[in-house]
């Protein structure tokens, strides 16, 4: 004031945003599938499904970046994790919003995930051990079923590449539940093998995609099946 320069203390200083990779380093969404009632979209890793944050509005929000694109307004029927890549339903109406989550409770829409973990799964199993809530002590059920695709035995150790059939949706639930049993998911850092993942490359993103949705259209009632690409540096590491 008056001119003089005011410093303030550390515990005064206002919090500083979180660091966000800048929008041109992040890889692009794409649609997949739009018509007059919803929209399926292909989110890369790194973009949240939807925010109030201004730096994640303007720089990784899926939900902005479609409704840029569209020039309509969108509403979420689901979530998945900012680190995983993958297919993300839209409605393009609180209506149709409502259907949709209706399905998903009804178990009218099927989701597929492709994975690749250390160690050998066995073929076929099921996980249900009931999880956290996230920042709770309480537990809530949880169900995931799998499929083991293959085994891929690589120098820096045994993976494999298993499909999963999420049967809740608990706070990363799929992560978590192979984490609890000894397969750990390649490239999570969070409930990963930190050594196992730096033997195989000093660069990993989260090897989780939601690969598959299946469902009922809410208005025509007929199948829709979307399927995702598998991003191009997964394909580089498990396709020996």
């Amino acid at each position: 004031m008056n001119g003089k320069t005011v410093k303030m203390n550390p515990q005064e200083q206002p919090p500083k945003p979180p660091k966000q990779k800048d929008r041109s380093a992040l890889k692009q969404p794409g649609i997949c599938l739009q018509d007059s009632s919803i929209v399926v979209a292909e989110k890369p890793e790194g973009w949240v499904i939807y925010s109030n944050e201004p730096h994640e509005i303007n720089h990784s929000s899926l939900q902005h970046w479609v409704q840029n694109k569209m020039g309509i307004r969108l509403f979420p029927v689901h979530r998945i994790d900012k680190d995983t890549h993958g297919l993300v339903l839209f409605a393009r109406s609180s209506k149709i919003a409502s259907l949709v989550i209706d399905g998903f409770r009804r178990r009218a829409m099927q989701k597929t995930y492709l994975t690749w973990v250390w160690g050998e799964v066995p073929l076929k199993g099921r996980f249900t051990d009931p999880l956290k809530k996230n920042k709770s002590k309480d537990k809530e059920p949880a169900v995931t079923e799998f499929a083991r695709d293959r085994v891929i035995d690589l120098p820096a150790g045994r993976i494999s590449a298993v499909s999963v059939f999420p049967k809740t949706g608990r706070y990363h639930q799929i992560r978590r539940h192979f984490a609890m049993h000894g397969f750990p998911i390649v490239g999570d850092v969070k409930y990963g093998s930190e050594d196992q993942d730096r033997r195989l490359s000093s660069e990993l993103s989260l090897a989780l995609i939601a690969k598959r949705l299946e469902f009922v259209h809410p208005v025509t009632k007929k199948n829709v099946v979307v399927e995702a690409k598998i991003p191009k540096e997964l394909q580089r590491l498990f396709s020996r």
